[in-house]
């Protein structure tokens, strides 16, 4: 931010993001804003979106900005195409949590229940967007050209597309009229890797309810709150069955390693997972690290 902006007489440090609209399919699904134009002393800037069950954001992407996906209420899935190992990553969100779509890369959001909200954040106070619509509907000679699409069959096919909408699919399509959309299908849904949501810890609640029972001074009887987590045995579950196929690699690969290098080994894909890396394309990076 330019210090001219906080020398300015005028400043002002907050805004109204509901004041603005930015997009708007009817009273149910609509997009609000807050951005430095509306704030010029604001340093990122946001969407402020709600949708109703089975609406999606079109497929875009921003050639100035990362975004970060908030949802506030309701459920929805972001799906955003890894150029890096060429396949799509596909995150179900539930309230609190988030995810990030990488400066650049083509992305949409589905929505997968009524009365959902969320923001989606910027790092810069104005985000550039390209619509997927608008390359779709100028690519007609080049799809022609490049793949030997028919171009008379692909611009039917593309007809219904006239503007650069955000919002879709739209009215009277049949994903909207009865019939389910297979993106928003549970059992469709095959996520690259998300954690699961377990909730927060509680306080107060006795050790042998199967919760997690701290050692020490802040276990029972030391008179401090004893945090217990009511899903812990899914938790234990899910996440020695996750690792399972990688300590059985592991351990087949070991050979001659010492234990200190697999140990290392492991560390690395358990951090590249947690930064987002599928399990079996972190399991791949580190073997090349390590590889004899």
């Amino acid at each position: 931010m330019d210090n001219f902006i906080l020398k300015t007489p005028g400043l002002m440090l907050s805004g109204d993001s509901t004041e603005v609209v930015n997009a708007k399919r009817d009273s149910k699904n609509y997009i609000t804003q807050l951005f430095g134009e509306q704030l010029p002393a604001i340093e990122n800037g946001f969407f402020n979106a709600h949708m109703s069950k089975g609406m999606m954001v079109n497929p875009h992407w921003h050639t100035n900005t990362t975004e970060m996906v908030f949802v506030i209420c309701g459920e929805l899935i972001t799906s955003v195409f890894n150029p890096f190992t060429q396949k799509l990553m596909t995150y179900r969100l539930k309230p609190g949590q988030v995810s990030i779509f990488p400066k650049g890369w083509f992305h949409w959001i589905v929505s997968l229940s009524d009365k959902t909200h969320f923001l989606t954040i910027f790092d810069q106070p104005t985000p550039d967007i390209v619509f997927g619509a608008d390359l779709i509907r100028s690519a007609k000679d080049v799809v022609h050209r490049a793949f030997c699409v028919n171009e008379e069959e692909y611009a039917k096919a593309i007809a219904p597309i006239k503007e650069s909408v955000i919002f879709g699919p739209p009215k009277g399509c049949d994903m909207l009229d009865g019939k389910e959309d297979p993106d928003c299908n549970d059992a469709g849904i095959q996520p690259a890797w998300q954690a699961p949501h377990y909730g927060q810890p509680q306080y107060g609640q006795p050790y042998y309810g199967g919760g997690y029972a701290v050692a020490g001074p802040s276990a029972p009887g030391y008179g401090a709150p004893t945090p217990t987590y009511p899903y812990q045995r899914n938790l234990m579950n899910d996440t020695l069955q996750a690792i399972e196929p990688w300590v059985r690699s592991s351990l087949q690969e070991a050979g001659d390693a010492s234990a200190e290098q697999s140990l290392r080994e492991a560390a690395a894909v358990a951090n590249l997972i947690a930064r987002g890396c599928e399990p079996a394309v972190a399991h791949q990076i580190v073997e090349s690290w390590f590889k004899k």
